[in-house]
């Protein structure tokens, strides 16, 4: 069975805009957006600029501090758990292409999804 997602939904991408342009001390504007972008966000900390592709295949446990850059290219799911602490300029990057040149040239894509247990640790990229 082939599943397919369409590309980065107009929703999504301006509410990255809108989260990544807001004042960098608003706390309760980066939470609204990311509330309504994301499909689970716990109390926490972050801090834009964050980019993803849907949003809705993200999500983020409780007690989280993700730092400023991370990037959640979610064409699977990602799973955040809870009390985990991500550096700067972190990449969770979901899909996969082929080894095979011929795949790749005829446009093949893949994706898996990423789980982050609890009370991870993941240093600056």
């Amino acid at each position: 069975m082939t599943q397919s997602l369409p590309s980065s939904p107009p929703g999504a991408r301006g509410l990255i805009h809108q989260l990544n342009m807001s004042e960098p001390n608003d706390c309760a504007t980066h939470r609204a957006i990311l509330t309504e972008l994301l499909a689970a966000l716990g109390e926490g900390s972050e801090r834009p600029p964050f980019y993803c592709d849907y949003g809705y295949q993200t999500s983020i446990g409780a007690r989280c501090f993700l730092n400023w850059g991370l990037v959640s290219l979610d064409v699977a799911t990602v799973t955040i758990g809870d009390d985990v602490q991500i550096g700067p300029n972190v990449q969770l990057l979901t899909a996969t292409h082929p080894i095979n040149p011929g795949l790749r040239l005829d446009e093949w894509e893949a994706a898996e999804p990423i789980v982050i247990m609890d009370n991870v640790w993941s240093a600056a990229a």
